[in-house]
């Protein structure tokens, strides 16, 4: 990650000091002088200054807004065209994708939280859905076990500052991602305590509202792997 931050102060350089009233290069913004930029309202030519120093933060998993972490990119639109030059937008784009995969699971930063941060700041949510999807499934199961039931009372969790919510429970429900994590439970080589999350992932998605889905039964939860996958695509509901 520091290589991206190290670009991304680079790539936005210097601005005008005189006419932006700006004191301090931003690597030296301290925590609390970066929320109170970030909460105020600001030129674009000084979101644009601090934004390294903000993503910088956001890399170390700190919380900038005190309405919660999901919230700290709301307004930067990083998608945008005609906001942003193409190598700092693939730039944000890798940085995306750095921090998804670089994020450990139990901490306090959610799995959720953290593709709704990206999704808030323009980044189209299902890119974000198959870069997850993507991951080997040990780490998801860890992922979601760990936000739905060490952090939660057993249910899934999207949180509040979804735009859309739907996009996300529409991944977390999805076919696919129920099939696959019955598969994991079935296979011979995950472990027993692996295949308890698992399961206990299902059971969570069958008594969640988005879809009418038939509980599942242990004997439903044992059937061959071949007969429980979704065909290969996108992950979709």
């Amino acid at each position: 990650m520091q290589n991206l931050i190290d670009e991304a102060y680079t790539l936005f350089g210097p601005v005008d000091h005189e006419r932006y009233a700006i004191t301090q290069p931003p690597r030296d913004l301290g925590l609390e002088r970066l929320r109170d930029l970030v909460g105020q309202d600001v030129s674009a030519m000084e979101l644009r200054w601090c934004l390294p120093r903000l993503l910088q933060a956001i890399a170390c998993r700190q919380t900038v807004v005190d309405a919660g972490f999901c919230y700290a990119l709301d307004g930067f639109a990083l998608a945008d065209s005609s906001r942003w030059r193409a190598e700092e937008r693939r730039l944000f784009g890798r940085f995306c994708i750095a921090f998804l995969d670089q994020l450990p699971p139990n901490h306090t930063v959610l799995l959720d939280d953290a593709i709704c941060l990206f999704a808030r700041a323009g980044i189209a949510p299902q890119l974000l859905f198959d870069r997850v999807g993507a991951w080997p499934i040990t780490r998801l199961v860890d992922h979601l076990w760990h936000d739905w039931c060490g952090m939660r009372l057993h249910e899934l969790f999207v949180g509040e500052g979804w735009p859309d919510p739907q996009r996300a429970h529409a991944f977390y429900a999805s076919d696919r991602l129920y099939g696959t994590l019955i598969d994991h439970a079935v296979d011979p080589e995950t472990s027993p305590d692996a295949a308890d999350r698992a399961l206990a992932l299902v059971a969570i998605i069958d008594s969640s509202d988005y879809f009418n889905r038939p509980v599942t039964s242990l004997v439903t939860a044992q059937a061959p792997a071949r007969e429980m996958r979704p065909a290969e695509g996108p992950w979709s509901s």
